[in-house]
């Protein structure tokens, strides 16, 4: 067998295998979410962060980089809460919730697993 078709092949497979994993991990999330309970607690605003996700995106819609790339930041928004069986679950939110939320609001919460729906002050 060509070594360089062997080497082509095996890069395939690698990358499929782990669209294919990282794809069952996804899928297998959003199963277990869908299949817990809508649970609805009192809880208490503990922390409030922002991350940045940075990826490339190619230039002049260009896929492959021949124009170069670009860098887009994109802000993530995140909520810790604090229930009052003492569990400190944190949820990744839309900026909407974020700005509205302070440290210390107490309210409702609403989730689905790992999955977060709503707080209500």
């Amino acid at each position: 067998m060509n070594p360089i078709l062997f080497v082509v092949i095996g890069v395939f497979v690698l990358v499929v295998g782990f669209l294919l994993f990282v794809g069952g991990f996804a899928l297998t999330r959003w199963i277990r979410n869908n299949r817990s309970p809508v649970l609805s607690v009192p809880a208490k605003v503990l922390t409030l962060r922002q991350e940045l996700s940075v990826s490339r995106v190619g230039n002049a819609g260009d896929p492959t980089g021949a124009h170069g790339f670009a860098r887009m930041q994109t802000p993530c928004f995140f909520v810790k809460f604090r229930t009052e069986d003492g569990a400190e679950p944190e949820f990744r939110v839309p900026y909407e919730v974020y700005a509205a939320l302070s440290e210390e609001d107490e309210g409702t919460l609403r989730c689905q697993g790992t999955r977060f729906l709503s707080f209500e002050i």
